[in-house]
């Protein structure tokens, strides 16, 4: 291990014993960190220099040198994460502590790329107050699409092939931060992974139910990366036959499953998003669901027979062993399951987080990105 690496490491176990113990002495932090006195008062000298941590004097009852309480910084830093659709824009921005900074929803007038991008970074500067590249460590953008060499493909945005530089550079270079642009569904699988109660298992599909289908895969403890050519878990066939899909093919997931296909198939497409926003598409469907609407109970049993097949097609390739639902559709779960359950491997549950999954996911990547662009700044500093 190089030099560099081990103070890395030894500044993240110090920073992780203070962020664990909340407010922690420095004499109890060399017993937490397990490192010697001088080494861990060297390391909160970087850590206190690099925004991190803060240090109060405390003056002891008797004689001595006065202690230290050290606690994390958390007025003076922050990570962020920006959930992008093709009706709103929500974003949030938290302490490195977990704790909340801000948030807000902001509609979306524009779905131009340079728009978009525009409206995260005002946005932002008016939740933090100033310049934001103060504060922020991090950012972390989710989207409906794909990268695929550079470009930003979104049918929900209608983005055909936008320069990712757009969006991620733009932010970059205002926001003075490390800014990363990832798909929601992989997000959102990222969040629900995380937050499994036990038992935790290693093999998931987490299907995210919005407007569309979007989800993703862990395999072995490991977050499937999707490549460029992987249409998702929304474009999986489950009806042999179906009907044709946006993508070109027939019977894909989210043509049975997608709010906007439950809604539409139970003779009401004008409850189908953006028009009502999903949340109001979802609630008008448990309320007819709870009277009985035969149309929307046969839609739904459809929406179920479509995530059984994924469920066994999933078990059979990858093992998987938890089918998680989550969105603003996951309130569905009720009706969604009978048909999946029976007799088939995979358990299917809902989720932790439901319509916050995706930033809930965008908000974990962020710490780690930022945690280890601040850790790595606190060990190059002179």
């Amino acid at each position: 291990m190089t030099p560099g690496a081990a103070t890395q490491r030894n500044l993240l176990r110090v920073f992780r014993a203070i962020d664990g113990a909340g407010e922690i002495t420095q004499s109890d932090l060399v017993d937490a960190s397990g490192l010697a006195t001088g080494a861990v008062s060297a390391l909160l000298g970087r850590l206190i220099d690099t925004g991190l941590v803060e240090a109060e004097s405390l003056r002891p009852g008797g004689r001595g040198r006065p202690q230290r309480l050290l606690r994390l910084a958390d007025a003076r830093t922050a990570v962020a994460a920006a959930q992008i659709n093709g009706t709103s824009i929500v974003i949030h921005a938290r302490s490195l502590n977990g704790a909340e900074v801000a948030r807000a929803t902001v509609a979306v007038d524009d779905r131009a790329i340079a728009s978009v991008s525009a409206t995260i970074r005002d946005g932002l500067a008016s939740l933090l107050g100033g310049d934001p590249g103060e504060r922020l460590l991090s950012t972390v953008v989710a989207f409906p699409g794909i990268e695929d060499s550079g470009s930003l493909r979104s049918m929900e945005m209608r983005w055909e092939a936008e320069p990712v530089d757009t969006l991620r550079g733009d932010l970059a270079h205002a926001l003075r931060t490390e800014v990363q642009v990832e798909n929601d569904g992989q997000l959102a699988t990222l969040a629900e992974w995380t937050a499994q109660t036990a038992p935790k298992v290693d093999n998931v599909a987490v299907v995210l139910i919005e407007a569309g289908i979007g989800g993703g895969i862990v395999a072995g403890g490991h977050l499937l990366q999707q490549p460029p050519s992987w249409p998702g878990l929304g474009h999986a066939p489950v009806v042999r036959d179906g009907v044709r899909c946006p993508c070109g093919n027939r019977g894909c997931l989210e043509t049975v499953a997608s709010l906007a296909a439950i809604a539409a198939g139970a003779g009401a497409p004008s409850w189908s998003p953006p028009a009502e926003g999903t949340a109001g598409v979802v609630e008008k469907i448990v309320v007819r669901a709870a009277d009985g609407d035969p149309d929307l109970l046969r839609g739904l049993d459809r929406a179920a027979v479509g995530l059984g097949a994924l469920a066994d097609t999933a078990a059979a390739l990858i093992g998987t062993e938890r089918i998680i639902l989550t969105g603003t559709g996951a309130r569905l779960t009720p009706w969604l399951t009978p048909e999946v359950v029976s007799g088939r491997a995979s358990a299917v549950t809902r989720g932790t987080y439901g319509a916050d999954a995706v930033i809930e996911g965008a908000l974990l990547r962020a710490h780690t990105l930022g945690l280890s662009a601040a850790i790595a700044r606190a060990a190059s500093a002179d």
